[in-house]
């Protein structure tokens, strides 16, 4: 609960400061798995480009993490 709660209030800081500096670049937010990517999606909106590590229809408990999930 205690990273939800932290990864709201960093999409709500993103969100703010690209609103205020009228920034174009958007920030690049890194998901886990896919409930917490379309709950991302929908909070950040088009303010952030979000990205799922795991690939289309794969087991969390399953994935094996690579070196370049890492550098995501």
């Amino acid at each position: 609960m205690t990273r939800v709660l932290w990864c709201v209030g960093l999409a709500t800081i993103l969100t703010l400061l690209n609103q205020a500096l009228g920034a174009e670049l958007r920030p690049r937010i890194v998901t886990s798995f896919f409930p917490i990517y379309c709950w991302t999606v929908n909070v950040a909106g088009e303010f952030a480009d979000v990205e799922n590590l795991l690939p289309g229809r794969v087991d969390p408990h399953a994935y094996s993490f690579t070196t370049s999930d890492a550098r995501k």
